[in-house]
């Protein structure tokens, strides 16, 4: 195995709505860069404004 094989991310093609599934199923748990090609990924943190 080489490391391109090693590094491939099994969930490239897959859609956004596939990985998220996964991820709320708890199938998916770790990092998720990488993912769904072509889509774009943004994280949001939501905090009360006494901590904002």
């Amino acid at each position: 195995m080489n490391t391109a094989e090693l590094n491939a991310n099994p969930y490239k093609n897959w859609t956004p709505q596939e990985v998220r599934a996964l991820v709320r199923a708890q199938k998916i748990t770790g990092q998720t860069s990488g993912m769904c090609a072509g889509y774009a990924q943004a994280n949001l943190c939501v905090l009360p404004k006494e901590y904002a």
